[in-house]
């Protein structure tokens, strides 16, 4: 069942990903759109329906930024994970002009 809300955006950015006070690691998103993410490969310790947290790491002059957002997680398999926004339209608005770069 397609869950998308919105287009995706190839980019292969780094994002960490977090449940609760649990670092999770460290992976590379396959898109990402104002509806979500997927990330390649599996996430260990993540289930369907999961609240967690995500730092997507941009360059902003010259130096890393991050953009957190919190995800509900939609599924999972060998191929990755897909994740749905599950934040405010503010803090979705900071992620705009980055996915307007990668578009370009």
């Amino acid at each position: 069942m397609e869950h998308r809300n919105g287009s995706r955006i190839p980019a292969q950015l780094n994002v960490s990903v977090w449940h609760g006070d649990t670092h999770l690691g460290w992976y590379r998103t396959r898109d990402l759109g104002s509806g979500g993410l997927a990330i390649r490969g599996r996430v260990p310790g993540l289930s369907t329906n999961l609240l967690v947290r995500t730092a997507i790491e941009v360059l902003g002059d010259g130096d890393p930024k991050y953009i957190e957002l919190r995800a509900l997680v939609v599924h999972q398999d060998d191929q990755g994970v897909g994740m749905m926004w599950a934040a405010d339209t503010a803090l979705l608005e900071q992620l705009a002009p980055w996915m307007n770069r990668l578009a370009a």
